[in-house]
C-alpha cells in the first residue's frame, strides 16, 4: 500500500490495521491503562467520520452497481489510477443526479 498511495494521502482503517504513514487508525487502549481524553475525543470523531464515509459508499454502491464488485488487481500505479478515476466518475455522476433531482423536484432514479 505504501507504494500505491500517493504522497500526503492516507487511508482510514479500523484498529485491526497497524499505524503507518499511509494508514490512520483509532488509538488502542494500552494493556492495563487508559486512553487520554484527547485520544478518546479523536477516536469518537474518527468513528463519526468513518460512519459517514461508509454511508456515502453504501449510497454510491446502491446507485452504481459497478462499484459493488470493482474487481481490479492492484499491482501497478496505473491500476490504482483506473480505480480512482472510475470512483471519481461515479461520484461526479451522483452529484449531477442530485442536482437534477433538486431542479426537477422529483426523484429521477425511479
Amino acid at each position: 500500500p505504501a507504494n500505491l498511495i500517493p504522497a500526503r494521502h492516507w487511508v482510514w482503517a479500523d484498529s485491526a490495521y497497524p499505524t503507518e504513514t499511509w494508514c490512520v487508525v483509532p488509538f488502542k487502549k494500552p494493556h492495563g491503562g487508559h486512553l487520554t481524553r484527547r485520544q478518546n475525543t479523536y477516536n469518537r470523531y474518527l468513528s463519526k467520520v468513518r460512519v459517514r464515509v461508509e454511508h456515502a459508499f453504501a449510497t454510491l454502491k446502491g446507485r452504481f452497481q459497478s462499484l459493488r464488485e470493482l474487481r481490479l488487481h492492484m499491482s501497478k500505479d496505473n491500476d490504482l489510477h483506473i480505480a480512482a478515476y472510475w470512483i471519481t466518475a461515479c461520484i461526479i455522476l451522483h452529484n449531477m443526479i442530485i442536482r437534477f433531482e433538486e431542479r426537477l423536484g422529483e426523484e429521477t432514479t425511479q
